[in-house]
């Protein structure tokens, strides 16, 4: 899973099309709040995904390769942290943490039917992550299933300590 998860990370950090495509995403999103960015760059790439052929790949670690390469694009992206465990004896192990100019996201991929269990139960786990990591917000994408329109689902944290943003196709 690690070789297939940096192998992905590589192509979108070389591949010129991937490399354009994420470059005119992360600019144009600048201006949001950066838990709105990461969801709507998310939208972007599953999109862009679909259109050009690239949902045949099937393990969620390429996903999480890929979307790691392309998120952390250029001087316009983000610093991408795959490998940071949480809790006293680093036994949590989020997908993404997400730097931005701001703050630090969490990120968990999952590549599975968004039912309405599947996605209560991923809030739950970066619920967990972000309390452990004393972090405010984070997203879980839901990896493109054949469609382009995406959901976007906004969960509010207890007691206004941020929020979590499902992003899942329709």
């Amino acid at each position: 899973d690690e070789i297939l998860e940096r192998l992905a990370f590589r192509r979108a950090q070389s591949d010129p099309d991937l490399l354009a495509f994420s470059a005119a995403i992360l600019a144009s999103r600048k201006k949001e709040p950066p838990v709105w960015q990461l969801a709507h760059v998310l939208v972007e790439i599953g999109t862009h995904l679909i259109l050009g052929g690239l949902d045949s790949i099937h393990m969620e670690s390429q996903f999480i390769g890929l979307v790691g390469g392309m998120l952390s694009n250029g001087d316009r992206g983000y610093i991408v942290e795959t490998e940071r465990r949480l809790g006293e004896e680093g036994r949590l192990h989020p997908d993404l943490i997400i730097r931005t100019s701001s703050e630090e996201l969490v990120l968990e991929v999952k590549r599975a039917k968004p039912t309405e269990s599947a996605i209560q139960s991923a809030i739950q786990q970066v619920e967990v992550y972000l309390t452990v990591a004393m972090l405010r917000d984070g997203v879980v994408f839901f990896t493109p299933g054949g469609s382009n329109d995406y959901v976007l689902y906004v969960h509010e944290r207890q007691g206004n300590r941020g929020k979590i943003i499902a992003v899942y196709p329709r």
